[in-house]
């Protein structure tokens, strides 16, 4: 948790400067996930197979939380879901 907490800014950054270039939530999710290191690349990887096998990105993003257990994590997928 606290590994990935740490990274929690970095990535935010990442994936805010992907959007602003024009890129779709996914393709934004991919790019910053090659820049990262694990453990936030492995959950975003994760979080990109789960949508790739057909799964639904509402529902992958829900279950991020529950799996690192952070309230920063669960905000971060709030809002994301919200947007």
């Amino acid at each position: 948790t606290d590994a990935f907490e740490a990274q929690l800014a970095e990535a935010l950054e990442l994936l805010a400067g992907a959007l602003k270039a024009g890129h779709g939530f996914m393709q934004a999710i991919e790019s910053t996930a090659r820049e990262m290191r694990d453990p936030m690349k492995e959950e975003m990887l994760r979080l990109i197979d789960q949508v790739n096998v057909g799964g639904n990105i509402d529902d992958a993003l829900e279950e991020l939380p529950n799996r690192i257990g952070s309230y920063d994590v669960q905000l971060m997928a709030s809002a994301i879901a919200v947007q």
